[in-house]
């Protein structure tokens, strides 16, 4: 088995520009397009896109002026007749490939849905809000009435599939649309020999037999061992489709960045397959050899009801630094955020027993780069002033001497901020150690909300910065690791391996964050380690 390069995938997409004046006014960057900040008004709260996934916000050549104008840095569309939706009114100064797009968007620029459209050589996908509503070629039945939703009536679409530019209809019903975001498909092909065991791209560990049938592997069980077909090269940030086909009850699943131990036993981050009926948690994220399940589909009812059992399923796994998110067949199954592996193999799963027989369709690899864990210099650090730090190798100490009239004047606080933030510390603390989120030259506000999630008190405050309290996990004087990832529009800490707090659907990231540890009055934090997650390619 080799591994065939295409095209460089990742075409970098210029920022939100126009080549022309629309309606007076030039569409200008607006970094808060990319994270789905809401309409006026707007009550829903939209996930952020993932900058470093390779979404970027194109730029329009003008077709038609005064059809489409900005609004507030939202494109609007004026009713217009133009022989119902004929003339085209905006399209991408790039050609495009095969292309990923995502935008939200309004018939009365107030609530804001979700669109999705998804151009993969002949094949279109269309997702409406969370639900698929169509995967085929243009001539298959049921492209035309799914062309014809709102959501989909004001793009160009059959122009996508010859390798030609995105487009904006000019005619039509009034439209509002926010936050729209492209990304570029085009990549390499993990292609099989006739022998997939062939020494240099892939090992075979356990005792399944696997096979290659034209563009599909096959993995069947040989002497009931658990078998793994691994990559020798390992993997960072990538994004990973295949297509997936049970033909037993056999359970199986996809490695990602996985680990070869000594004794030839695989362990990390498993993609579940499985074919129990009772159950149907295949899409869930599963620590194979080590931690178990991590998130199942036990709350999430149309996850399970997405695999087929009796055909091909579709599946998208995207890693990015510590995020996971899957979907089959289009449909979310799993979001997760864990620190512990950033990279490692990938592997296509025979599980042991007697009755496993898999395949998995045309594996497509995107390579996104690849993020790591840097140590912290001291100039990347800002010093309250009240807080005192002493460095006692390999120790650096921080002491808060009284009380302080802001909690900032006894943090260490995070110079540069940024969107995304990954922190790892192992740092031995007493009750009332926190970790603040805190926007730039801001302090922190008053408290307005206090939740209680497992053995981590977690604050939110008036002006949107989060606070978790560690103090009653980290209280027992020994040193801990602790990872704090604020990542779109979640937060998750993990001390010793384990979530002790999570929290979804919290501030926004139009604006970027910086993280700071807060010292008690008169008390003192030991940091052994503190390190930033940052990417290195």
């Amino acid at each position: 088995m080799v591994v065939r390069s295409g095209r460089r995938w990742m075409r970098w997409v210029n920022a939100l520009g126009v080549a022309s004046v629309l309606s007076g006014a030039a569409l200008a960057q607006d970094d808060g397009a990319l994270v789905g900040v809401p309409f006026a008004d707007t009550k829903q709260r939209i996930d952020a896109l993932d900058r470093s996934a390779g979404w970027h916000e194109p730029t329009w050549i003008v077709k038609q002026p005064n059809t489409w104008f900005v609004d507030a840095g939202v494109l609007r569309r004026a009713a217009g007749t133009n022989d119902g939706m004929a003339a085209l009114a905006l399209q991408t100064a790039e050609t495009l490939g095969d292309v990923e797009v995502h935008c939200f968007w309004s018939r009365d620029g107030r609530r804001a849905e979700r669109a999705v459209m998804r151009i993969e050589g002949p094949t279109v996908t269309l997702i409406d809000g969370l639900k698929p509503v169509f995967h085929g070629t243009l001539s298959d039945p049921g492209f035309a009435q799914a062309r014809s939703l709102p959501a989909f009536a004001h793009w160009s679409l059959p122009s996508l599939t010859n390798g030609q530019r995105l487009g904006l209809l000019s005619g039509g019903e009034p439209t509002w649309l926010h936050g729209v975001a492209i990304r570029s498909l085009d990549g390499p092909v993990i292609a099989m020999t006739d022998d997939p065991i062939d020494g240099e791209a892939w090992r075979a560990l356990g005792d399944a037999i696997y096979t290659i049938e034209g563009d599909v592997l096959r993995g069947v069980v040989g002497g009931g061992a658990q078998s793994f077909l691994t990559t020798h090269q390992r993997y960072g940030d990538f994004i990973l489709d295949v297509d997936v086909r049970l033909d037993d009850a056999g359970n199986s699943g996809i490695q990602i960045r996985s680990t070869i131990r000594d004794d030839g036993r695989l362990f990390g981050p498993q993609i579940e397959i499985d074919p129990r009926t009772d159950r149907r948690w295949s899409g869930g994220f599963y620590d194979e050899g080590r931690r178990g399940w991590r998130q199942s589909l036990a709350a999430n009812e149309a996850g399970r009801a997405a695999f087929d059992l009796a055909g091909w399923n579709r599946y998208r796994i995207e890693c990015v630094g510590p995020r996971y998110r899957v979907w089959v067949n289009d449909v979310p199954t799993a979001n997760v955020l864990d620190p512990l592996d950033l990279v490692g193999h990938i592997g296509f799963q025979v599980h042991s027993g007697n009755n496993t027989a898999v395949r998995w369709r045309r594996p497509r690899l995107r390579d996104l780069g690849e993020h790591t864990w840097r140590a912290m210099s001291a100039d990347e650090w800002s010093v309250g002033g009240r807080l005192t730090v002493e460095t006692r190798d390999p120790l650096l100490v921080l002491s808060a001497s009284g009380e302080a009239s802001a909690s900032r004047e006894r943090s260490l606080t995070a110079v540069t901020p940024a969107y995304d933030i990954g922190l790892h510390l192992r740092l031995r603390a007493p009750r009332g150690a926190r970790i603040v989120t805190v926007a730039p030259g801001q302090g922190v506000g008053s408290v307005i909300a206090r939740l209680t999630d497992g053995a981590a008190e977690v604050w939110r405050h008036a002006d949107g910065h989060w606070v978790a309290d560690l103090g009653a996990v980290l209280a027992d004087g020994e040193f801990h690791d602790v990872h704090v990832l604020c990542i779109g529009d979640r937060r998750v800490v993990h001390v010793d391996g384990t979530v002790v707090h999570s929290l979804h659907g919290v501030a926004d990231t139009a604006a970027p964050w910086a993280l700071a540890i807060e010292c008690p009055p008169s008390a003192t934090v030991e940091l052994e380690q503190v390190r930033l997650l940052a990417r290195t390619r």
